[in-house]
């Protein structure tokens, strides 16, 4: 198995404004929020984290693995 610290992962996040991005790093509660972008729909966000997770070689299953990390 590998490690998975060091590694982090986009997540669609939740706010009044609407929904942004955050970044999730595997072993640190919580997510850190990545401003410049809100998304008017969950999709949107969802969409736009899975293409950066692609780009950043961060398959679907590692990148949930990460941001369930962040909830313990």
């Amino acid at each position: 198995m590998k490690t998975m610290l060091g590694r982090f992962a986009y997540t669609a996040i939740v706010r009044p404004e609407g929904f942004i991005l955050g970044k999730a790093d595997y072993g640190t509660r919580g997510y850190t929020p990545v401003y410049g972008q809100t998304f008017k729909t969950w999709d949107a966000a969802k969409k736009a984290a899975t293409d950066l997770n692609d780009a950043n070689g961060v398959s679907r299953l590692e990148a949930e693995e990460i941001v369930f990390n962040t909830m313990r």
